[in-house]
């Protein structure tokens, strides 16, 4: 997430409000797995349903994000895929 959140343009932060939403929820999601990771060192328990709704979450907005990022020149951008096959073919 952190990674991702260096990708995002500096524009959004003070683009719409779905931008700004977008470049903030990468930051937030990061703390909120590090925070239950050091609460749950302390209950074991916690690990059990929590931890997916998490990356989910993440995964939910790695694949918001992605496509809407600008292309970076020099850095070849590989196709998302899903089970194997690009999303092309998957649709």
């Amino acid at each position: 997430m952190l990674r991702l959140r260096r990708r995002i343009p500096a524009g959004w932060i003070r683009g719409t409000a779905e931008e700004r939403f977008l470049s903030l929820a990468p930051t937030y999601l990061a703390v909120a797995m590090i925070g239950f990771a050091v609460s749950s060192f302390f209950v074991s328990f916690a690990w059990l349903d929590p931890v997916y709704y998490l990356a989910a979450l993440m995964a939910g907005v790695l694949v918001v994000i992605e496509p809407r990022l600008p292309v970076r020149s020099g850095h070849p951008v590989a196709p998302t895929r899903i089970a194997g096959r690009s999303l092309r073919q998957a649709r």
